[in-house]
């Protein structure tokens, strides 16, 4: 796959999309590439995460003990909270079909959001507003369940 197939794919993803052309272009050139066969896990449940991964082609499963494993298909990242951050891993990921996936890492995404300060605003941004919402959504909730 070329840096601007890459690229193209990136900009399908809401969170990426937020960074510029140059900025998703030094991504692609720099981001590792792992090809999983059916059965291959990505990662385990609970291991410390140092990075996202977008899902180019096949399909994955997001397992995690005591619930349904969810699909994933591809152009959907995972692991955006582990772009910014130190966190674990909530869920297994387990390829069900053959999988190419490409790996961002942490450190790679700082020096993306280092180069282009603009576009870490705009994710700040949209960061910030996510948050906004979530709060709202749970004071709602919090209304219904509490009167």
């Amino acid at each position: 796959m070329s840096l601007e197939d890459n690229i193209r794919r990136m900009r399908r993803v809401a969170f990426l999309n937020e960074l510029s052309t140059d900025a998703l272009r030094l991504i692609s050139f720099s981001a590792e590439t792992h090809i999983l066969r059916a059965g291959d896990a990505l990662f385990h449940e609970g291991e410390a995460s140092n990075g996202g991964y977008l899902l180019l082609d096949g399909e994955m499963a997001l397992e995690s003990m005591g619930r349904a494993p969810h699909k994933i298909a591809p152009d959907s990242l995972i692991g955006e909270l582990a772009l910014v951050t130190e966190t674990r891993h909530p869920a297994s990921a387990v390829a069900v079909k053959g999988c190419t996936v490409l790996k961002i890492s942490r450190s790679l995404f700082t020096r993306v959001l280092n180069e282009y300060p603009s576009d870490a605003k705009k994710l700040r941004d949209l960061l910030t507003q996510r948050t906004r919402q979530l709060g709202t959504e749970m004071a709602g909730v919090r209304e219904k369940f509490l009167g």
